[in-house]
């Protein structure tokens, strides 16, 4: 979440906690070597060429693709070529118009799949309200706010984090819009590649109901976090959100399926990082820490509530202990606002910023 009064936030951490094949050194070696991965939203399995007389050919790298909707397509990479090459290797990884043909039928039907998701209207409000942000004021100076977005006053018409005035003036509309509103360009770009990147996925599988509720629970948490925390500035962004996202998503990693799982082992290494590297950087200037925090704390009392039901955990053999911590996030979540809210109705006092 960003601290726009004269501040600003890169928003989201770049919060991506994708997965990806990465190519061994030896595997260039024409040996038939070949090494798989996945990235989040979609499979993707590399295939080196070998000398072994195999369908790939010595010079060639062939990654087939499976797309969100389940569908398959594959593309192969000259690697002869060294200058397009990391080029290349990067479109498909992070691209899923580059493989199988922008206007393919498999690639259309996965961009209509796309757009019948919460995340694609969560997106598509971000970046009308960002653009409405930007007509109202236009941008503010780069001293004032280094995203490269609007002044403070554009976003505090539009419902950002405003302390003084959900304090005294009782506008509560603001613990949840900030969400959809972000400080600049730089800022939205960040919130709006980790969405596509990781909520996609987690959407599809979690169910819009169960995903749709981390999400605004979690931006409310971020937002009573931030109020208590770091009340005296001007904050928006949905990484506070995203934040929640990933605490639940650590909670699926750490407690649901296999526990012999080498997929779900590379997630707890990627997402941990992640989440920890977001957390170092909310400690730079501009950047609201409380608010990741309070996302963050919230999505995993939320995930935890959530996705420790009984038969489909690791935890089956401890029953005592998956229902503690089912219960206990259930009432970690509660007092998340239970006691943050009364204090700050009653003992914080935010400074009138006179926008």
């Amino acid at each position: 979440m960003s601290n726009v009064h004269t501040l600003s936030d890169i928003g989201g951490g770049g919060d991506d906690a994708g997965r990806s094949g990465v190519p061994f050194p030896d595997a260039w070696g024409g040996s038939g070597h070949s090494v798989s991965g996945s990235r989040t939203g979609a499979g993707a399995d590399l295939e080196f060429g070998g000398g072994d007389g195999g369908s790939v050919s010595p010079q060639q790298l062939q990654l087939s693709f499976a797309a969100v909707d389940g569908s398959m397509s594959t593309t192969t990479i000259d690697i002869s070529n060294k200058k397009s090459l990391l080029s290349d290797i990067a479109l498909v990884t992070c691209c899923p118009c580059c493989i199988g043909g922008p206007c393919s039928q498999p690639r259309r039907a996965e961009w209509i799949n796309y757009l019948k998701r919460v995340t694609a209207w969560l997106i598509f409000i971000q970046l009308v309200l960002f653009i409405v942000s930007l007509s109202l004021d236009g941008f503010a100076s780069v001293k004032n706010n280094p995203q490269l977005g609007p002044p403070a006053e554009s976003l505090v018409k539009l419902g950002a984090k405003y302390a003084w005035a959900m304090r005294y003036e009782y506008q509560v509309f603001r613990f949840i819009t900030p969400v959809f509103l972000h400080a600049g360009i730089f800022h939205l770009l960040g919130n709006l590649y980790s969405e596509f990147k990781l909520c996609v996925l987690l959407e599809k599988r979690w169910g819009v109901f169960h995903f749709s509720f981390i999400y605004i629970v979690s931006g409310l948490g971020a937002t009573v976090f931030s109020c208590m925390l770091n009340p005296n500035s001007v904050s928006v962004g949905a990484s506070g959100a995203l934040m929640g996202i990933m605490g639940a998503y650590l909670v699926e990693i750490l407690f649901v399926g296999s526990p012999r799982d080498a997929t779900r082992k590379l997630e707890l290494i990627q997402i941990g990082f992640f989440i920890v590297f977001t957390l170092l950087i909310s400690f730079a200037p501009y950047i609201d820490f409380s608010a990741h925090l309070g996302g963050l704390l919230t999505g995993f009392f939320v995930g935890c509530f959530i996705f420790l039901r009984p038969n489909q955990t690791k935890l089956e053999n401890f029953p005592k202990l998956r229902l503690g911590l089912q219960v206990g996030g259930l009432i970690g979540a509660v007092l998340v606002f239970l006691i943050n809210m009364p204090l700050f109705y009653t003992v914080i006092e935010p400074v009138d910023l006179n926008l």
